[in-house]
């Protein structure tokens, strides 16, 4: 089954709604690596209650849609698909905990080629429950490797806008070196990205 540009454009997501906890905004702090060194007051305040703060970035995994893309309607061949690209625009601070609702809807649905690809680009908006306030728009961008050749001449699909970003000619504000531990990702998963690992041990 092939891509249906318009079905997927249009593609029905319901309001989501997520409740977390300081106990959840510590996890995930953990699971993206915080806290080699545990007695860091700079890495401490991210995984201890007392003043807890929260990375912006954790506002990637809430109100997370899922593997929506293995729905057999969508026409995508979920095994042969990537996370190509992650923007997150922070318009409010995250709480340590809190109630948040998730709008999401699919902006583009982009032809690469027949041995190509395809790209599919879903928004997310994170909106605090209780004050009504956008928290955070999220942009996630999945290459289907497998999908591409969907394009008509009659509908040809969304364009692939490039934009270029250039960093600053100057040292880096801040620079954080942290090494990789070989249980993260098993940390990260508890955070609702629940993608199956692609090894497994013999």
């Amino acid at each position: 089954m092939a891509i249906d540009y318009e079905k997927l454009k249009n593609w029905s997501f319901p309001v989501l709604e997520q409740h977390y906890s300081e106990k959840d905004t510590i996890l995930y702090a953990l699971g993206i690596g915080v806290c080699l060194d545990p007695v860091d007051p700079y890495q401490l305040r991210y995984v201890y209650e007392h003043g807890l703060q929260v990375l912006p970035s954790m506002a990637a995994v809430l109100v997370h849609p899922g593997l929506w893309m293995a729905h057999p309607d969508t026409g995508i061949d979920m095994l042969k698909v990537v996370h190509g690209e992650q923007k997150i625009r922070i318009h409010s601070m995250l709480a340590p905990s809190g109630t948040v609702i998730g709008n999401i809807r699919v902006t583009h649905v982009i032809d690469k080629g027949a041995d190509k690809g395809a790209l599919v680009v879903v928004q997310r908006d994170i909106i605090d429950k209780r004050t009504d306030t956008l928290l955070a728009t999220v942009e996630q961008t999945s290459f289907c490797r497998a999908d591409g050749g969907f394009a008509t001449s009659a509908n040809p699909g969304d364009k692939l806008t490039a934009t270029e970003t250039y960093a600053p000619d100057r040292v880096p504000d801040n620079v954080c070196d942290m090494a990789t531990r070989p249980e993260m990702a098993l940390i990260y998963r508890l955070s609702g990205d629940g993608n199956a690992f692609r090894s497994y041990p013999s």
